[in-house]
Formats: C-alpha cells, sequence, structure tokens
C-alpha cells in the first residue's frame, strides 16, 4: 500500500462533542478529597452554600447517591440518573441493576442507551447497602410522584427531555469546585474512568470489565468512553 487509509479515513468526533473532551481517573487523593468533602462526610444543613461546608449532617439524596454509585458500578451518569425502580433488583442473591432502555421515548421516565452493548446487569457492591442504599429506595418509592418510574425523579431532564446528565453532571462539576478539585479533566464521568482503571489494575479479565461497562468485546474500552 502508498498511503495510509488513516488519514483519509475522514473519521469525525460524534456530534455532541463528548469524545473531544479529555477525562480521566481520579487519584487516590483526589478520591480521599472527593468522597471525605462534606457533601459525603458530613455537611452543616441543607442549603447550596450550608452542604459545602463541614458539619455534622448526612444528607442522602442525588447529590450523595449518584456519584457513589457511578463510583461503584462505572456506569454513565445518564444510565443512573434515567434508572427506573423497575431496574432494581436488590432482593437476590446477587442485588444488581438492570441497565437497559425501553420503549418510553418522550417524557420524564424516557430511557434510551449510548449503544446497544449498554444493555447489561450490574451487580452492586455490599457497600452500598452498609451505607443505606435500600432505605433510600424504599423511602424515594414512597415519595414519588404517581406519574413517576425514575429513582433519581427529583433530577430534572434537560430541555425536551433529551438527555439525562446534562442537569446533575453540572451539580456536580459544582460541587467539585468547592472542593477545590479544579482540573478541567475531573468531571463526573472520570468516575468511570476510574472503575476501568480499577477493573485493570486487578488484572479482572477484560470481557467480564467489559461487560460490566457496557462496552463491545470488540475493542471498544481501548477507545473509551
Amino acid at each position: 500500500m502508498t498511503t495510509n487509509p488513516s488519514e483519509i479515513s475522514g473519521i469525525k468526533n460524534s456530534s455532541n462533542g463528548e469524545a473531544s473532551k479529555p477525562r480521566r481517573a481520579f487519584s487516590k487523593t483526589e478520591l480521599e478529597t472527593l468522597f471525605g468533602s462534606p457533601y459525603f462526610a458530613g455537611c452543616k444543613g441543607i442549603g447550596p452554600k450550608r452542604r459545602a461546608l463541614a458539619g455534622p449532617h448526612i444528607i442522602k439524596d442525588d447529590r450523595y447517591w449518584v456519584p457513589i454509585i457511578c463510583y461503584y458500578t462505572g456506569a454513565r451518569v445518564g444510565e443512573i440518573i434515567q434508572m427506573h425502580f423497575d431496574d432494581l433488583i436488590l432482593d437476590t442473591e446477587t442485588p444488581h441493576i438492570k441497565i437497559c432502555g425501553n420503549q418510553i421515548k418522550k417524557g420524564p421516565n424516557k430511557k434510551s442507551l449510548k449503544t446497544k452493548t449498554s444493555n447489561r446487569i450490574v451487580p452492586l457492591h455490599p457497600d452500598l447497602f452498609k451505607l443505606g442504599f435500600r432505605e433510600f429506595v424504599t423511602k424515594e418509592l414512597k415519595r414519588k410522584p404517581k406519574d413517576q418510574s425514575r429513582l433519581f425523579w427529583r433530577v430534572k431532564f434537560s430541555s425536551n427531555y433529551e438527555r439525562a446528565s446534562d442537569v446533575f453532571s453540572k451539580r456536580f462539576a459544582g460541587m467539585l469546585d468547592n472542593m477545590g478539585l479544579v482540573a478541567s479533566d475531573l468531571t463526573l464521568h472520570s468516575l468511570r474512568h476510574t472503575l476501568y482503571q480499577a477493573l485493570t489494575n486487578s488484572k479482572i479479565e477484560k470481557i467480564v470489565g467489559d461487560r460490566i461497562l457496557g462496552h463491545s468485546t470488540g475493542g471498544m474500552s481501548n477507545h473509551y468512553d
């Protein structure tokens, strides 16, 4: 061959620009800063400013649970925000969540996935239950409006219900700023990279890691999303 096909392929980044944003895993020190912050270890109160100040109150709402679930499952934030109560399988030998799409294409209960391989089952770590996840699910099921099917129904979708991740991702960015974690390549999606790195470091079989993260087994993890 006299030419390099990769130089003329014309492959473009995804239209939403996500692939072009640099992201990386959290370091050990950054994880300690994140989960040792008032948002997780105890704050002064429920107001936005008081939430960022150290105090005696641990408020276990979406700000608390979404990052923790992302950290332990490696799921995309949109997959977690749009998760329905019916996707939680807790009363079984191996508690897990089902990450899947549905036939509801619009409205507050819409679910959509990035790729076909995003459909998967992800086990839930025992730490989640030690932290009170089961109790949180039970309370939210009782409190939710009748027209809501999502666990994190308090987190609104962006305009026209286009993306489940936008609103919370911006909220988390503000949380990171308040912690002094201001590196531009640290985002909520970095927790997904963190689990991928942990699986790799633990020498977990690649096919197992791919299934947990919802990658195809044809090398998607090398072109990481």
